[in-house]
């Protein structure tokens, strides 16, 4: 249930136009408007584009619009040499609630069969601690410059959002271990973490290689990544939880406001596309019919219909510039990175 409001919407003559208009404004849209959710860039026609903005909460018309109180109709461009508006759209405004996966603790002192299955393999389970819920190993890969194998998931699946580094990483995520068990589920450490503003993701060191099973566990093997994924393009998944669905990316540039273990953080420039995750699924890599990679899933909503899942750009994660130096933080030391670039995937 929610809102849908009439009234005059204009157009961006371009993508780039409205990439840029959202980047300058995006900040101050979701100040103003705790309820606010996210603001996609879609395409509504041929050649024109605009903006869909959706809140949490059910009536509460601020304008005709929906906007927040005090903004303008539209995102204006501030480099009026750009600015290019037209037309008119009806703007639907849902209600939705995103939320990252929770990844609570279950009951220690609880009995639960031990299952162990030794392979470690993009699109099984994948925790930093083995009594806690946990999401799915994306793949397994190579980096340029340095030896081993390393995993990728999500930072708030490996790491949890704790203050306290958290090192040990379990392949699968395997529950009712004693502590005598706890080594044979171990299978690496974490190396490096970064949450926001466009990420969310994590790495972690494998230590035994001999586990690793290459490719994904339905058989698909990723082979690159896609550098400009495309509005339309049909994606998919194979999680731990789901395992294999399939969608289509409807935004390329969406800035969403996240829900991560009970605290609402932003991130930018994310891939929206229709619903193909549930709660487990954190981690799991996406791509095309290629096989190459588009992004790192992340977060979606919890509606069942006509839902969206939300999509790290893998070109934020590898061959992106990092603002800041980067660190591995691996035994023998810290050593730097200025980006990570994909030596192979296993």
């Amino acid at each position: 249930m929610g809102d849908k409001m009439l009234g005059l919407f204009k157009y961006y003559r371009s993508e780039k136009q409205a990439d840029l208009a959202l980047s300058q404004w995006d900040d101050e849209y979701f100040q103003k408007d705790p309820d606010l959710i996210y603001i996609s860039v879609i395409k509504s026609r041929k050649w024109w584009y605009h903006f869909e903005l959706e809140f949490a909460r059910k009536g509460g018309k601020n304008d005709r619009l929906g906007i927040p109180v005090d903004i303008p109709e539209y995102l204006p461009i501030r480099n009026k040499n750009l600015t290019s508006v037209s037309s008119s759209k009806e703007l639907k405004i849902k209600t939705r609630i995103i939320d990252a996966d929770d990844v609570s603790n279950i009951d220690e002192n609880k009995s639960v069969d031990f299952m162990y299955d030794p392979v470690i393999q993009g699109g099984k389970s994948v925790s930093n601690y083995p009594r806690r819920y946990g999401g799915t190993l994306g793949c397994v890969f190579y980096l340029k410059g340095i030896e081993g194998m390393f995993g990728v998931s999500n930072h708030h699946v490996l790491q949890d959002n704790n203050s306290e580094r958290i090192d040990d990483i379990f392949n699968p995520r395997v529950k009712g271990l004693t502590n005598n068990d706890l080594e044979s589920a171990r299978s690496g450490y974490l190396v490096w973490d970064k949450f926001k503003p466009f990420i969310d993701a994590a790495f972690y060191r494998i230590e035994d290689e001999d586990r690793v099973k290459s490719g994904l566990k339905n058989g698909d093997h990723l082979c690159g990544l896609n550098r400009r994924p495309k509005r339309g393009l049909k994606i998919k998944k194979t999680g731990f939880k789901t395992n294999d669905t399939t969608g289509i990316i409807r935004s390329r540039n969406t800035t969403v406001r996240v829900s991560v273990h009970g605290v609402k953080s932003l991130f930018k420039k994310q891939i929206q596309s229709s619903k193909i995750s549930n709660s487990g699924d954190s981690g799991s890599i996406v791509y095309d019919c290629n096989k190459h990679v588009v992004g790192l899933l992340f977060a979606d909503d919890k509606r069942s219909d006509d839902g969206f899942s939300y999509i790290n750009n893998i070109n934020y994660l590898f061959n992106y510039k990092f603002e800041t130096t980067e660190y591995l933080h691996l035994p023998k030391g810290k050593i730097p990175f200025e980006k990570f670039e994909i030596e192979s995937f296993v």
